[in-house]
């Protein structure tokens, strides 16, 4: 086969590597000013409103760092990984209630921070939050990775991943320090990924190191299956379980009295969240296990479901309604568990509608309402209307008649003044 030459160069169609390779800049520059951002935010928050404290002999006021709690139970348990206690992680914070796939991750990091004497709370202007924040932070580049690479090439753009960093990124990582839930859900978002191009092994994998950040990834399983060959299935199930087991047997058997509590019951504690209507908000501490064990069955009717609606947008909706669902039958919500739901309703906005400013609006007006605490009738009352609406798209998909969806639209490409590809002539020799 020969190429006939026009202009000094072979006749064809534009190649595809440059168009690729031209994403990954923009993309790269985005996940860089989010982590810039994020650690300014901490650093400079207290600053621009004026928020000081003392040292006891010298008079010029200083600003506390801006850092969440919740980050600092996660680095504790990150300091055991690093000091090689892996098996005693869960007795570093009782708050602690993930598997440690993300603090195994984060260890380098940790033992660096020993290693150069940073400093850590009490202390208001802790040091090692300057390295152990900025690599937390760095799980928004698999988001990024993840949501650009999920989408029919058509519905792809920087605006779904700025959208998937507003309402993701910020509120679960930057707000309440939940590294791991952002790095859950990118994973999740890399299992659809590699699930679209027969990649089932790598896809099982990712999911079973989703559910090893954090278990309620463990809801995406049953939704993933109706999608897989039937000769794929022990290969997905067996891969999906396999970091999970072994992290979990293993810490388990080396430190059962704080693993068994962590994994197998983990509490939660109403004063620090927004307790469910039909929990006593008084008590010191709820039990997990019977609510996320009905949530799970739930998925499990999602998923027959799914079975009659193959294709990308069905299981982006289930995934999404799944998700979403979980803030509403835990016993206590925090605002960032809507995260991994609303960026599968966002993907699924962009797949159904070619934009994301409903999930977007919607999602952003729900993380605010989150940090407001009043009275919990109203406070349920308006979540459920903004999930409601958020979820309603997605809804629809899933009730919609039996038969596969397109997951891509038809785009009809008229042909360019100066487009080599209508000139592209092979000839045999």
């Amino acid at each position: 086969m020969q190429l006939r030459f026009r202009g000094g160069r072979a006749d064809g169609p534009p190649p595809v590597r440059s168009q690729t390779r031209s994403r990954v800049p923009a993309t790269l520059w985005l996940g860089l000013t989010a982590v810039v951002t994020a650690m300014a935010y901490s650093l400079l928050w207290n600053r621009v409103l004026g928020n000081t404290f003392m040292v006891e002999g010298d008079p010029s006021p200083r600003y506390p760092f801006r850092t969440p709690a919740d980050a600092w139970c996660m680095f504790d348990v990150t300091a055991y990984v690093a000091n090689g206690a892996l098996g005693s992680l869960y007795e570093a914070c009782g708050g602690f209630l993930a598997l440690p796939l993300f603090p195994i991750l984060l260890a380098p990091a940790s033992a660096l921070a020993q290693a150069l004497g940073l400093t850590g709370p009490p202390v208001a202007t802790p040091t090692s939050w300057l390295l152990l924040g900025t690599a937390g932070a760095l799980v928004v580049f698999p988001l990024l990775a993840a949501v650009g690479s999920i989408l029919p090439a058509a519905r792809r753009g920087l605006r779904v991943q700025l959208a998937a960093v507003l309402l993701v990124f910020v509120p679960a990582a930057v707000f309440y320090g939940h590294f791991e839930d952002v790095l859950a859900a990118a994973l999740l978002a890399a299992a659809v990924r590699l699930g679209r191009d027969g990649r089932w092994l790598y896809g099982a994998l990712a999911v079973g190191a989703a559910v090893a950040c954090k278990q309620w990834a463990l809801l995406a399983v049953p939704l993933l299956i109706p999608g897989v060959p039937r000769s794929q299935w022990r290969t997905v199930l067996l891969g999906s379980a396999f970091i999970p087991f072994l992290l979990g047997v293993f810490t388990l058997a080396a430190d059962w009295s704080h693993a068994s509590r962590a994994l197998l019951d983990p509490p939660t504690w109403p004063a620090y969240g927004h307790p469910a209507l039909w929990v006593d908000a008084r008590a010191e501490s709820l039990a997990t296990a019977v609510p996320r064990a009905i949530l799970l069955t739930g998925t499990l009717v999602l998923a027959w479901r799914l079975r009659a609606r193959p294709g990308l947008v069905p299981l982006l909706a289930g995934l999404g309604v799944a998700l979403l669902a979980r803030c509403f039958l835990e016993p206590v919500l925090h605002p960032y568990y809507a995260c991994p739901g609303l960026l599968f309703l966002l993907l699924h906005e962009r797949c159904t509608t070619g934009t994301v400013r409903r999930t977007l609006a919607l999602g952003l007006t729900f993380a605010l309402w989150g940090g407001w605490h009043g009275p919990a009738p109203v406070w349920w009352g308006v979540a459920a209307l903004l999930c409601g609406l958020a979820a309603a798209p997605a809804v629809r998909t899933l009730l919609a008649g039996p038969g596969p969806v397109r997951d891509e639209p038809e785009v009809q490409v008229e042909p360019q003044a100066g487009d080599s590809s209508r000139d592209f002539v092979p000839t045999s020799t």
